[in-house]
């Protein structure tokens, strides 16, 4: 199997990456991973895959043929019996690679995109023409069927699944919790709101920021955890925008920035509520899953893939999208729950995530459906 995506830093998609190559090699298989690399590129190793760096993330004509050469000449080296694409972009490349041999290709579609330039109708071209599609959630099986023209018969509904041994409040000492908080300077005794996403605009830190100043003079912390892009002066200079919007609605010192955190688990154990106040449709909320898998409430706008992930006044909150006063009544209430309310709602998030989004559920599907299109080649 040939697994190619653009890069194996943090998301949903390299970590369902390494997760499934873990379970092809412990199966008997041989997994290969194409990608130009990135922080998740020791767990693909580590899970007895092989990787090889290639230019997958490359735009332009000139750079997808070429990577297209690539991959071809990697089909016929490691006789490769099928290529699972992680992306639009490296779907047009494994498919025209796999035009010669004939090898199934399967196509995981994690993003909403329009088909509006020329590129992306070409991306469009080759999700709708691989020989299965793969959507992280029914909101994104909708859009591959309904805007990109996949037939349905090709579509199936696989959600990204979380490690539930790493996801497990259980499994998270004190100690790690106490040198989170010291790091980041956080308060005892006081509320605290967690967001964790890409420090850009439209994942909606301005929107919590108002929400936050709703809460008037009431005690509380807001740690909102992102890329670690210190070199990025794009991304910094958005941080110093947002920290200064802060400042200006009587937020200094209660609103803080942290920059790439490598134990979210223990992130989510500080927390007393996890916020996804995203302005744009989520293909599959990762955040809400991973947080609900800890015992955390979740608050989010109830559109695209959220809803369904969040049970509302079962595991968390969905409400209005882009709605300040929404979204700090939400807060308030979660941050006001009692000790009883905050254990069943605990449980009941944790057993549905374990029920729906766990890595064995999403492995043992997509290797049935890897099983399904080479029974039907072979015969």
């Amino acid at each position: 199997m040939l697994h190619l995506l653009p890069t194996l830093d943090i998301g949903a998609a390299a970590r369902g990456t390494a997760e499934l190559a873990t379970a092809l090699s412990r199966g008997g298989g041989q997994p290969i991973v194409l990608s130009e690399g990135g922080r998740l590129v020791p767990d693909i190793l580590r899970a007895g895959a092989r990787h090889v760096t290639a230019p997958a993330a490359a735009d332009g004509a000139f750079a997808r043929g070429r990577l297209a050469l690539q991959i071809r000449r990697l089909i016929r080296r490691e006789d490769i019996a099928l290529l699972h694409a992680r992306s639009p972009g490296t779907a047009w490349a494994a498919r025209y690679a796999a035009r010669a041999g004939g090898q199934p290709v399967v196509v995981s579609l994690h993003e909403h995109f329009t088909p509006a330039s020329r590129r992306e109708r070409w991306y469009a071209a080759a999700v709708a023409q691989a020989d299965h599609v793969i959507a992280v959630s029914t909101y994104i099986a909708d859009h591959a069927i309904n805007d990109l023209g996949v037939p349905p018969e090709r579509v199936t509904v696989i959600p990204s699944g979380l490690n539930l041994t790493r996801f497990n409040p259980g499994g998270v000492v004190a100690d790690r919790v106490i040198k989170l908080a010291q790091r980041w300077l956080l308060p005892d005794g006081v509320p605290l709101i967690l967001m964790a996403g890409s420090l850009r605009a439209d994942k909606g830190h301005r929107l919590l920021i108002e929400a936050l100043a709703h809460l008037g003079e009431r005690p509380f912390a807001a740690l909102m955890i992102g890329d670690d892009q210190n070199d990025d002066k794009a991304t910094q200079r958005y941080i110093k925008d947002m920290e200064d919007l802060a400042l200006s609605r009587g937020l200094g010192g209660k609103v803080r920035f942290a920059g790439f955190c490598a134990d979210m688990p223990a992130a989510y154990m500080l927390a007393d509520v996890v916020v996804n106040p995203s302005l744009l449709p989520e293909a599959f909320d990762l955040t809400a899953a991973e947080a609900q898998a800890m015992g955390r409430p979740v608050i989010a706008g109830n559109h695209g893939a959220t809803s369904e992930i969040i049970l509302p006044d079962q595991t968390g909150w969905l409400i209005k999208p882009n709605s300040a006063h929404a979204l700090a009544t939400a807060i308030e209430q979660a941050i006001s729950m009692d000790v009883p309310a905050r254990e069943a709602l605990a449980l009941m998030a944790r057993e549905r995530v374990s029920r729906q989004f766990s890595i064995d559920r999403m492995c043992a599907k997509t290797l049935a459906l890897y099983r399904s299109l080479l029974d039907r080649r072979a015969g």
